[in-house]
């Protein structure tokens, strides 16, 4: 079960409003369900959510497909819901900012 909550939390990372409940109900499963599945390995939610829209957007980042796209955009067609938070959030995470990290890899 585990293995299919991470599936479906990096399958839809980039919808902003996901929550919990609705990879429990993709899963016909409880919340309180998908929490305990997660808990039992010391996993949360929110830090693989979190985790997987981190992943997307360094991928982004890093890809010259992806070049002609503000750093702002990446953030948000990675799930994140406003520019300053997807910075703070990928600064925490990867010790860069959005704009450090496209610049390393180009």
């Amino acid at each position: 079960m585990r293995d299919q909550i991470h599936d479906l939390i990096k399958q839809r990372c980039p919808e902003t409003p996901l929550q919990a409940a609705d990879i429990a109900a993709s899963l016909s499963i409880s919340r309180r369900t998908l929490h305990r599945a997660l808990a039992a390995r010391g996993e949360s939610f929110g830090a693989l959510l979190t985790q997987s829209r981190v992943e997307l957007a360094t991928r982004m980042l890093q890809s010259r497909l992806f070049g002609r796209v503000t750093t702002a955009e990446i953030g948000r067609r990675a799930g994140f819901a406003d520019a300053s938070h997807f910075a703070k959030v990928m600064r925490a995470r990867t010790g860069q900012t959005p704009l450090q990290l496209r610049k390393a890899t180009n």
